[in-house]
C-alpha cells in the first residue's frame, strides 16, 4: 500500500478534512462572538485606536450582514473572520511601523501586498532588512 501512494492519499483526506473544519469553526466561533453586545463596538474601538485601515470595509461588512438572515451570515463567515484578522493585523503592523525601521518595512510590505499581487510582482526591495533583522 505504501509503494501506490494510497497511504499518503488516505492521510492527506484526513487531515483536509480536519483542517477545513476547524476554519468553519473557528468562523461561526467569530460570528457569534461580534453577535455578543458591545464585542462589534469595542474591537472596532481598538481598530480605530490603531489606525486600522481595513475598519471601515469591516464595518460595512458587519453592516450588510446584521441585515442577512441567519443561513447567509454563516455562509459569509469565514470573509468576516478572514477581513477582522486582516484588520488587526494591518492595525497592529501600523502602530509598530514606528518602533524602527525594519518594522516600518513589515508594514509597507504588508500594506502594499494586494498590488504587488496584481501586478505579479515579489516585494524584493526590503527583502534584506526584514530577513536581517528577523536574526
Amino acid at each position: 500500500m505504501e509503494d501506490t501512494g494510497i497511504a499518503r492519499l488516505l492521510r492527506d483526506a484526513q487531515v483536509l478534512t480536519i483542517w477545513e473544519g476547524t476554519t468553519n469553526v473557528l468562523s461561526l466561533d467569530v460570528l457569534r462572538t461580534v453577535a455578543r453586545p458591545g464585542v462589534a463596538a469595542a474591537f472596532g474601538a481598538e481598530l480605530e485606536r490603531l489606525g486600522s485601515p481595513g475598519l471601515r470595509a469591516l464595518e460595512r461588512r458587519l453592516q450588510r450582514l446584521s441585515a442577512q438572515d441567519a443561513d447567509a451570515r454563516q455562509r459569509h463567515a469565514r470573509e468576516l473572520a478572514f477581513e477582522a484578522a486582516e484588520a488587526w493585523i494591518a492595525g497592529l503592523l501600523r502602530e509598530a511601523a514606528g518602533r524602527g525601521s525594519r518594522q516600518a518595512a513589515v508594514w509597507e510590505l504588508w500594506e502594499g501586498r494586494r498590488s504587488a499581487a496584481e501586478a505579479d510582482r515579489p516585494h524584493a526591495e526590503h527583502f534584506e532588512l526584514v530577513v536581517d533583522g528577523a536574526a
